[in-house]
Formats: C-alpha cells, structure tokens, sequence
C-alpha cells in the first residue's frame, strides 16, 4: 500500500473510532437520568462538581432560573432532593425522584430532546406522583452536558394537587390547628424551613438575619409566591434555595436571605422569555428567518378621525356620480 493512502487509512480508523453515534448519545442521557433517581443522586450532589456537566455548562429550568457552571448545576439539578430522602417526615412539596419511563425521545447528534415522567416519591404521604420533565441536551465531545434546558410539564398544576394533603402534615409538624388556612400553613411551613436553615449556616460574614424573629419579620414582608415562579422574590423561591445552603453557605446563603442574592428576584416575563441564554442555542439545522420582532408589541389600528370620515363621504359622493 502507498504510504499516502496507510496515512490516510490510519486517520480514518481514527476517526471512526473516536466518533460519537447516536448510541452513544443514548447512553449519555440514560446515565444522566439514571443518576437523577435516589439514591444515585446522593454521591452525584455530594460531589458538587459532578463530570456529568462541562465545566462551563450553561442550563435553566423553566420554573426558577439559570443555574451555570459545574458546581451549580450539580447542586440544583441533584442536590435539591437529597435533603428530603434523608428526613422522611418532612412534608416536602418536591418530592424525590424514583422512577422513570421515556414519554418522548430525540437524537440529532450532538443534541437530544427527552421528554421523560418520572415517578416522585412523597414518603409522608407513602405514594408517587407522576411529573413529566421536557429534556434538551447539548452533549460535547466528551458525552459531558454542555447546555441544558429543563421545562416541568404541568408541574403547578402538580403542587396544587398535592398541596391539600400536605398541608395537614405541615401543620401538625408546626403545631398550628388543622383548620388554618391553607396559605398561612405554607407561608409557616416555608418561614420555618428558610429560618431555622440560615441561622444554622450562615454566620459571621454569611449572616442574613439577627435572630429567628427578625427573619420571620424580613419574610413576612415577602409574598407566598406561585409555585411556577420560583425565581422571584417570593417564599416559594428561597424555600428552593434551602437544601443548597449546607452544601456551600458562603454561595447560597444570600439566596435565602432578605436580599434573594442573584436567585430571588424581582423579574420581568418579556425579558426571562426573550433571554438568548444559551451560546450554542439548540438549533439542530438553521430555520429560515422570518421577519419581525418578538419583543414588539403588535400594532393595533388607529380608531378613525373626523378626517377620514368626510374623505370617506367624498369617495362614496365621486362614485354615485359617475
């Protein structure tokens, strides 16, 4: 054989060696969820810098915020539930994840598109509740996460399902009457939570609050908050934030303090869904561009003038003449 063409047979194989299928892509994304289930994502959040993500990984989730960077998305995407399946008596209204079954699935390589439902266990209330995960993934050349966007279907829907039969649990774990109203009981529920967890962590230059009291006082000025806006300046969003707070105090504490940090904010719908957060997007091929600004507002018509009345009197006189 010609030594050009050993050169070329030799890079070749190389290249097919190397070269990522859709199999591989599978599997990525198998591993992935697989270790979202408990107990996997246990070591996975203990980690804090898990390879499952690129170092510079860029990601949101629909119902909160963008969470970027290794350690952050490790914290919030496996983290979050580790807490719960360690204290089984606690009346979390996130549940933790135990099962799963593929609703929807997508390979252009190297991007894929999921939509999975996964079973979340409540232990206090001893069943599962189905909530469905839409899943883009943007793998690089190492099968790491690069980009990820994350979209609960229906998942306000599923807190305000669950709430009725959590909320009596919350109580008696408060000792307040069973027949509080469901928003004080959450509004308690999530003060105690946000609480007891800064003052336990976040001290000297972490501080958030001088006392338990003076925290309630700080929250109470706070709205309960949606549970589909847990990015905002609300309860809802810093009881997100609380699992977070043990595993770096000095990254999360002002997330559940009286300032919200760059988590717990005030937010504009235009901007959060105009946002062009991902560097790479998730285009598998280049739509054709249509003209237009999304960010504009539709025009509406004029109402008409005294003007345009008499010009239309004119018009409809010149024709009856002719």
């Amino acid at each position: 054989m010609r030594p050009f063409l050993t050169t070329f047979a030799v890079l070749a194989a190389a290249t097919s060696i190397h070269a990522l299928t859709r199999e591989d892509y599978l599997n990525a994304t198998e591993n992935f969820i697989q270790q979202y289930l408990s107990p996997n994502n246990e070591k996975v959040a203990n980690s804090i810098n898990s390879t499952l993500f690129a170092e510079n990984v860029t990601g949101t989730v629909d119902i909160s915020t963008n969470f970027d960077g290794r350690e952050l998305a490790t914290e919030y995407l496996f983290g979050f539930f580790v807490g719960q399946a360690k204290d089984a008596t606690d009346p979390s209204p996130y549940g933790i994840p135990v099962s799963y079954k593929y609703s929807a699935l997508m390979i252009q390589e190297p991007y894929v598109q999921a939509s999975v439902k996964f079973g979340f266990y409540y232990p206090v209330l001893n069943t599962t509740v189905p909530v469905q995960i839409d899943i883009w993934f943007l793998f690089n050349d190492n099968l790491e996460v690069q980009q990820y966007d994350l979209v609960l279907r229906r998942a306000a829907w599923a807190f305000e399902d669950l709430a009725p039969y959590l909320t009596p649990f919350m109580a008696a774990r408060l000792s307040l009457p069973q027949n509080t109203s469901q928003p004080t009981i959450l509004r308690s529920y999530f003060t105690q939570k946000i609480c007891s967890t800064a003052l336990s962590y976040c001290n000297g230059t972490n501080q958030q609050y001088a006392s338990f009291e003076d925290c309630e006082e700080q929250l109470g000025g706070k709205d309960l908050g949606e549970w589909f806006r847990a990015g905002d300046d609300n309860l809802v969003c810093r009881n997100l934030h609380v699992p977070m707070v043990p595993l770096r105090p000095q990254v999360h504490c002002e997330h559940v303090g009286p300032s919200g940090g760059d988590m717990c904010i005030p937010r504009n719908y235009s901007q959060v869904v105009l946002d062009e957060h991902f560097p790479a997007g998730f285009l598998a091929q280049q739509p054709h561009q249509v003209s237009g600004d999304a960010s504009s507002s539709p025009s509406s018509p004029s109402p008409p003038t005294d003007d345009d009345e008499e010009d239309g009197d004119e018009e409809e006189e010149e024709e009856e003449e002719e």
